[in-house]
């Protein structure tokens, strides 16, 4: 998971960990604004892609280039990012 992401949950956290465990797949991540992300669970198997990052890399691209071993998981309020002091004040009230 990211910091900037204020609005994702514990509760989030743990469904995708329970829908690691109920489905087996080793990439449980977030699905929102027509994309898939952080936040996400990888299980141990899929530590290999992850170590096979570039240092500029994300996960998305392991996310999205092994389908057939992941599981996106609806997570609207994972498409709120804050990033600057003006964006904070935004959601602050």
């Amino acid at each position: 998971t990211l910091a900037d992401q204020p609005f994702v949950t514990t509760e989030t956290l743990a469904g995708l960990a329970r829908t690691h465990h109920q489905t087996g797949k080793a990439i449980v991540a977030a699905q929102y604004s027509g994309t898939a992300g952080v936040p996400a669970f990888f299980s141990r198997s899929a530590f290999p892609w992850l170590h096979a990052l570039l240092p500029h890399q994300g996960c998305k691209g392991v996310i999205l280039s092994h389908p057939e071993d992941s599981r996106l998981v609806d997570c609207p309020e994972a498409a709120i990012d804050i990033d600057t002091p003006e964006e904070y004040e935004a959601y602050k009230g």
